[in-house]
């Protein structure tokens, strides 16, 4: 028996399967820029690891600032460490050496080390007036001139401390993606293209992000009850210039920050910023008049702004990864070129890899990669970030 209407045919009487759907050709993934991290150094600084363990060598030149602690008055034998009774850096200088307290101006020719206490012997007042040094164990903070030879001076007589070289490490880590199709999904038409094709474009962004995640926040770890290795990220070597529970942002904040970020390495560094750190910056750049969010043309396939500070170039880039109560204040800053993306196979699509007999489609991603960090005193960490 049909169904009759006596009215306006309307399209709320069509039958539903007769009308076609208006649907776009475009699927909108929600988050394409997932990884901006990984995109830089993969196009910036990528280098083939040849072993799970990679590694790499750090040194630094001899350290020039000290402190000095139980110091009696004018007395001549006095201690050089970071605290009181420290012996820790006795061998930061050498006979002749000449030393200078900032807080009174006062010059000091060092005679002898002794190695065993820490404790070296000086001609106070050499070349200025003597001043007096409190004799309490507060630590007094004095920078190292280098030494003053006498002419003619023995080559015995010569002796030149020097740094040795550490060995740093990483591991290389395992990631996959696997999109699994049936054969008839395969072929059945579908709007925005393809099944196939559409999950392999998603499960490509997805473990893009998952690296990115492990070269911010991944651990160094080697697993050998499971055969497992895991690749240490940024917060895992940055210990130095670490600045946290920041609160509201201020330009005061922002420089002192920096301040320290920019005493080591180069005058150009990108600062990988939660959407909140990114706004804040840009609050305080305007409302500073004077300092100023260079929109920058979209280079590397990043939207990246630049923040010109006394120090050097900070480049801004927002990193949707930095999210949630904690990392959501914060921002890493990292000097790229002392940065790398290391990889045994690069993120590689291999398609076809179930069994012939299964009547599906099995694609994956796999990459075998890990990342590198250098001199962990060049990077810096900005965390706890409210508001502006």
């Amino acid at each position: 028996m049909p169904t009759i209407t006596t009215d306006t045919l309307q399209s709320f009487n069509v039958l539903s399967a007769r009308l076609k759907v208006d649907m776009s050709d475009v699927i909108y993934l929600l988050e394409p820029n997932a990884a901006p991290l990984t995109v830089l150094l993969n196009r910036l600084n990528k280098n083939e690891a040849t072993n799970p363990r990679y590694e790499w060598l750090e040194d630094t030149l001899m350290p020039n600032w000290s402190n000095i602690t139980n110091n009696a008055g004018t007395g001549t034998t006095i201690t050089l460490g970071p605290t009181a009774g420290s012996t820790a850096h006795w061998n930061y200088v050498v006979p002749y050496t000449l030393i200078r307290v900032p807080s009174t101006g006062e010059v000091m020719l060092v005679t002898s080390v002794n190695s065993a206490n820490g404790q070296i012997t000086v001609v106070r007042g050499y070349g200025t007036s003597s001043s007096s040094i409190d004799g309490s164990t507060t630590p007094v903070p004095v920078v190292i001139l280098g030494p003053a030879y006498p002419e003619g001076v023995l080559g015995s007589q010569v002796s030149t401390p020097t740094t040795l070289q550490e060995n740093q490490y990483n591991y290389i880590q395992v990631f996959t993606k696997q999109v699994k199709v049936s054969r008839i999904a395969d072929k059945t038409a579908t709007y925005g293209g393809k099944i196939r094709v559409t999950e392999q474009q998603k499960k490509g962004i997805e473990i893009l992000r998952d690296i990115e995640n492990a070269f911010l926040f991944g651990v160094r770890y080697l697993d050998t009850t499971r055969n497992i290795r895991t690749t240490g990220g940024a917060l895992f070597f940055i210990s130095s210039n670490v600045t946290a529970n920041v609160g509201t942002l201020t330009y005061a904040a922002v420089e002192a920050f920096l301040r320290n970020c920019f005493r080591y390495g180069r005058t150009r560094k990108f600062l990988f910023c939660s959407p909140l750190v990114m706004s804040a910056f840009s609050m305080l750049a305007e409302s500073r008049g004077h300092i100023h969010l260079v929109p920058r043309d979209v280079a590397y396939g990043l939207s990246i702004k630049q923040w010109n500070a006394p120090h050097g170039e900070v480049m801004l880039i927002t990193d949707v990864n930095l999210t949630g109560t904690v990392y959501g204040g914060m921002g890493i800053l990292l000097e790229i070129e002392e940065c790398a993306f290391r990889y045994m196979q690069d993120v590689t699509l291999e398609t076809n890899v179930q069994n012939p007999s299964d009547q599906l489609y099995i694609d994956q991603y796999v990459a075998y990669v890990g990342f590198e960090l250098h001199n962990e005193q060049k990077h810096g960490v900005i965390s706890g970030v409210t508001g502006v």
